[in-house]
């Protein structure tokens, strides 16, 4: 993220993904709850036709893994927002994971 050049917000995309709202049907369903997923983050790199996920779409899924592999995962993510404007500016303007994380961001301002 710290190469400055004309690709740099095409590499953020890789990175940390293009959100992607989910479908959530016509009907009322019981797993749509307040901490459903309705926004996954879609990466279009593949490696050996293998669809890599990016990493926010990982830190969400892995949210509660006992391992330590949020953690290390959020402190990674945390030093790059740290280290690039552009990369703090481009996950800022990503819309929420969940309905909760919404509810969350509308309580913080």
């Amino acid at each position: 993220m710290l190469i400055k050049d004309d690709i740099v917000h095409l590499r953020l995309r890789w990175v940390f993904g293009v959100p992607q709202y989910l479908a959530a049907g016509s009907e009322f369903s019981i797993k749509n709850t307040i901490d459903s997923q309705v926004v996954n983050y879609m990466s279009s790199l593949y490696f050996s036709h293998v669809g890599y996920k990016s990493v926010l779409e990982l830190l969400y899924s892995q949210r509660r893994s006992p391992d330590n592999f949020s953690v290390a995962g959020v402190k990674t993510l945390l030093n790059t927002l740290a280290s690039s404007a552009e990369a703090t500016e481009y996950v800022l303007s990503l819309p929420p994971p969940s309905k909760f994380c919404c509810y969350c961001r509308l309580l913080s301002g």
